[in-house]
């Protein structure tokens, strides 16, 4: 049986001081219900969505939910499909407006 190293506080690293970012996927709030994106850019995102969705050139509002390392930001977007497979669409977007923006100390 492998033995385990012991762990002290001398062999952690102190890491506070290093510059880190913990970035979560956008979730996309489309006709009330919540979807997590698959990817993301400025310009268009991937998502799995309801089969009325899942058609070229389709067109919708939804609320995009951005957060990452204590930063969140929520807005309306208007966007189109431009991509569909079996079950994801693949879509551009333009923001409408942001409707609320918010920083949090982590510490």
């Amino acid at each position: 049986m492998a033995q385990l190293e012991s762990i002290s506080l001398e062999n952690l690293r102190d890491r506070r001081g290093e510059t880190r970012l913990t970035v979560v996927l956008p979730v996309l709030e489309l006709d009330g219900h919540q979807y997590r994106l698959m990817d993301f850019s400025d310009h268009g995102f991937r998502a799995i969505v309801p089969m009325e969705y899942r058609v070229m050139g389709r067109t919708g509002r939804a609320i995009l939910h951005l957060h990452a390392a204590g930063y969140s930001v929520h807005k309306h977007v208007d966007f189109t499909v431009v991509h569909v497979t079996r079950s994801e669409v693949g879509v551009t977007y333009q923001t409408v407006e942001t409707i609320s923006e918010n920083s949090a100390s982590l510490f």
